[in-house]
């Protein structure tokens, strides 16, 4: 749970990060291999790379 100002003294009120630890849906490691060779070997598109693997073209190109 968050402490609050009280809780925490001064150091409560120091400005920090809200940028998340952990990513939940992270893109695998296999995954980004394969957009990455699908890329350079067959000179697929963002849609034909998500539309083989399964994933959608935000994603494809969010990696390449």
């Amino acid at each position: 749970m968050a402490e609050t100002v009280p809780d925490a003294g001064s150091a409560g009120l120091q400005n920090r990060s809200s940028r998340p630890h952990t990513v939940a849906n992270k893109t695998m490691a296999h995954q980004i291999g394969a957009i990455g060779r699908l890329r350079r070997d067959y000179r697929l598109t963002g849609a034909e790379i998500g539309a083989k693997l399964g994933l959608a073209r935000s994603t494809v190109a969010g990696c390449v």
